[in-house]
């Protein structure tokens, strides 16, 4: 039996998972991998590889930085992730690897290319009913993905 597919926006088999696009919302991810790196201004910073928990496969990467604008993201992780983030604390990569989290994602464009990329907010927990409830009800079909 022949089958009618249309090829122009099925990604190439090489193509990076953390090129594909999907439709923004929130995805359950794991943080599955994580690089420590000093920004240019020599900042601490930890690069994040969030792989989606369902279909599609995808990788969506953000990039926490431990500098006084930005460790209100951080803030929402560890919150999140039901680390601690009241007072002093020290944050360890070893606490957030491996962990599972709800992410928004939107669509972003960097260095030409266009990325999945996490909200400045867009962490919650995996026990947040609501979110939970949207990601149940949005039914991901050959119509709603790009490829």
């Amino acid at each position: 039996m022949a089958i009618k597919v249309n090829f122009d926006n099925v990604p190439d088999a090489n193509q990076p998972a953390w090129e594909i696009l999907v439709p923004p919302g929130w995805y359950h991810v794991r943080i599955h991998d994580l690089n420590e790196f000093d920004s240019k201004k020599g900042e601490p910073c930890w690069g994040l590889k969030l792989e989606h928990q369902g279909e599609p496969c995808f990788i969506a990467e953000d990039v926490l930085c431990f500098t006084a604008k930005a460790l209100s993201r951080v803030k929402v992780l560890y919150k999140a992730l039901g680390l601690p983030h009241k007072g002093e604390i020290n944050c360890d990569p070893t606490q957030v690897f491996n962990q599972q989290v709800y992410v928004y994602l939107e669509e972003d464009s960097y260095g030409g290319k266009t990325r999945m990329k996490p909200v400045f907010d867009g962490y919650r927990n995996l026990g947040d009913l609501e979110i939970k409830k949207l990601i149940e009800k949005r039914k991901i079909g050959e119509k709603d993905i790009p490829f």
